[in-house]
């Protein structure tokens, strides 16, 4: 088995590009099918009952990704730096461990998620018929969740060999079909009957079964892994990484999830207008995402060659390009968040077009804070520096949730009380991030 090439030994600014840019297309795609799912379900009858029930499932669904960190942020850590050292036996020995991890954690999180489901969905205070939507929504995503870790897990492992055109070829891929099958699945077509949002989740699946057989196809051809057995210790390893990552990203999910309590006594219209400001903000969060990659492949590589200042100059210099690129996207989406809003509904409703207006103008104000603290928080993942991360989003999540109550429920805000409190924490979050950073005490050669 021949080591992967590194790339750290080519120009700086040409390679985060080469792999922000992919990636983030790879992300914008993934965008671009729930942006597809939203635009059909906000054309069935009762829109906004409908997009309700997908806005409330968000936050769950988040929380059902989020133990993916459990492998996720090894295969990262471990495989960027395989590839820095080029070490092609421990490059094998992380994808062993980390895709057995994958389909051990599928299969649990996808059972826990069938017998709470009710519950989940019944503690959001959300009406009968939102509930309804959206328990037979996440029984079908529950059921594909093992497909999706797998997946998710070849992604990874691409991403960290530096290779993110693979990736955004397949889901490019994956995009067109969802395009053409998901309008027929939620409003029928012919002998095709009305699924409605059950069908937006059954071709949800379908894409990423495809993705993961051509992702795993294609990379068993390039390079074969050996036999490798598994080991309690490297299991363990992966767990120690993923562990504190993984328990962020679930809390902040449920952070979420009690959110949508706060905003469900001013109506299915305020849930509405979360889900669909989340629906419009992915695309500058899906650019951040892109570059967030480049930061975590980058670092990663650079610490296993035993170069931990050019890991620091590689995460700053990513920062600088995308706060540029940042700038203008969030004072477009700012500026055109009623006409933004306006094409997922028709006819648009004038409360989730008030409320989902106010969301996004505070989501643009606050873009630029966004964006720095994902390359931060990537950054530190690539080098495997994940506790302290961990502790800074807890604090900054603790703060979130009675924030919002206060400036929703005591003084009298409404649902703009809970789209400041996110503004607000996420630059609080962005600053401390960034401080951590500067500190340099995750620059060291071994995990």
């Amino acid at each position: 088995m021949a080591a992967t090439p590194t790339l750290i030994e080519e120009p700086l600014s040409k390679v985060i590009w080469r792999i922000a840019l992919p990636a983030m297309g790879a992300m914008l795609l993934r965008y671009a099918n729930h942006a597809v799912d939203q635009y059909w379900v906000g054309r069935l009858a009762q829109a906004a009952t409908a997009l309700a029930a997908v806005s409330s499932c968000n936050s769950i669904i988040w929380a059902i990704y989020s133990p993916s960190a459990l492998y996720a942020t090894g295969l990262q850590a471990l495989v960027a730096r395989a590839v820095g050292a080029r070490d092609p036996l421990a490059h094998a020995r992380a994808m062993k461990h980390g895709l057995t991890l994958a389909v051990v954690l599928g299969v649990l999180v996808a059972s826990l998620g069938v017998l709470t489901l009710d519950h989940l969905l019944r503690f959001q205070g959300l009406s009968a018929e939102v509930r309804r939507l959206g328990h037979g929504y996440l029984a079908i995503l529950f059921v594909g969740l093992p497909i999706n870790y797998v997946g998710m897990a070849f992604d990874t492992v691409y991403r960290a060999e530096g290779d993110t055109v693979t990736p955004f070829r397949i889901g490019l891929l994956a995009a067109l079909l969802n395009a053409v099958g998901a309008p027929l699945l939620i409003r029928g077509w012919g002998p095709i009957p009305s699924l409605g949002i059950n069908g937006a989740a059954l071709m949800t699946v379908g894409v990423q079964c495809l993705q993961l057989v051509i992702l795993a196809a294609l990379h068993r051809r390039r390079e074969r892994v050996p036999g490798i057995g598994f080991e309690l210790a490297e299991g363990w390893r992966f767990i120690r990484l993923g562990a504190p990552v993984a328990v962020s990203g679930t809390v902040f999910s449920l952070i979420y999830v009690v959110l949508v309590k706060i905003l469900a006594p001013f109506g299915d219209e305020s849930v509405a207008a979360l889900g669909l400001g989340h629906t419009i903000e992915g695309l500058p969060h899906f650019l951040c995402i892109g570059f967030a990659t480049a930061a975590a492949t980058l670092v990663g590589q650079n610490l296993g060659a035993r170069r931990p200042e050019a890991a620091a100059r590689a995460a700053w210099r990513v920062a600088g390009s995308l706060l540029a690129i940042l700038l203008p996207v969030a004072l477009t989406y700012g500026l055109l968040a009623p006409q933004l809003l306006s094409l997922f509904m028709d006819p648009p409703d004038p409360e989730v077009l008030r409320w989902g207006t106010q969301y996004l103008r505070v989501a643009a104000a606050v873009q630029l804070f966004a964006g720095l603290e994902l390359v931060m928080w990537q950054a530190l993942v690539g080098a495997g520096e994940t506790l302290p991360t961990t502790a800074i989003d807890l604090l900054v999540l603790a703060l979130r949730l009675p924030l919002a109550w206060l400036l929703a429920h005591y003084l009298g805000l409404g649902p703009l009380g809970v789209w400041l409190s996110i503004g607000m924490m996420t630059i609080v979050g962005a600053l401390a991030m960034t401080l951590f950073f500067r500190m340099g005490t995750w620059q060291r050669e071994n995990l």
